[in-house]
């Protein structure tokens, strides 16, 4: 199961009348966020395969100050999420995107401060899990994928405590936190059942 790094961003310029300074004197810390987000794509592309640990980066929130059409932007604030399934994969992106970000404020000649939220581990789950749930989906002739999760779960913090395993069931072209998510109600009736199935063979094998 992939874990994110957090964490924030802050480049500081100086706000400016849009249109009486010249572009040559601009201290613009929104373009060197943008110079920042690009980064973020490209780099965690390149680390994108399996063999990698799949990381993903996302620019999810920013703020930008003073906020007026009318006024170059003197303060950006970028909320970033780094994950993988590889811990050492997700701390090097990390430590690449924090360093580009120095390098882009340097060379615009303007500040930069990171704020760390979290960084977290990622979490393996338990394999005679997936072996008893991989049984039951061949016995039933159930297609099925083994593959890890992008996304934190609760298995994520009971895995510290007990065995933990997920059962995922398909989403129309794979959308999620949207309200165009949609699954077929027939996929998540066969994802309860073959929920309760694998709970009644690992109380009965007592795993």
């Amino acid at each position: 199961m992939a874990a994110p790094s957090r964490f924030k961003v802050i480049f500081k310029g100086r706000a400016d009348h849009s249109g009486t300074t010249p572009m040559d004197m601009r201290k613009d810390a929104l373009v060197a966020s943008a110079q920042l987000i690009e980064y973020v794509e490209t780099v965690c592309r390149k680390f994108s395969s399996m063999a990698r640990g799949r990381v993903v980066g996302t620019v999810g929130a920013m703020k930008i100050e003073p906020g007026v059409i009318n006024a170059v932007p003197g303060r950006a604030e970028l909320s970033i999420d780094i994950r993988s399934t590889s811990a050492q994969s997700k701390d090097k992106v990390a430590k690449m995107v924090k360093e580009r970000a120095e390098q882009i404020a340097l060379k615009r000649d303007i500040g930069v401060k990171v704020l760390n939220i979290r960084a977290e581990n990622p979490v393996p789950l338990d394999r005679r899990l997936l072996r008893v749930t991989r049984t039951l989906c061949d016995d039933k002739r159930i297609d099925y994928e083994i593959m890890p999760s992008g996304a934190g779960h609760d298995a994520m913090q009971m895995a510290k405590i007990t065995p933990a395993g997920m059962i995922f069931i398909p989403s129309r072209r794979g959308i999620s936190h949207n309200p165009l998510e949609w699954t077929d109600p027939g996929d998540i009736a066969l994802g309860a059942q073959l929920l309760m199935e694998t709970m009644i063979r690992v109380a009965n094998e007592n795993l």
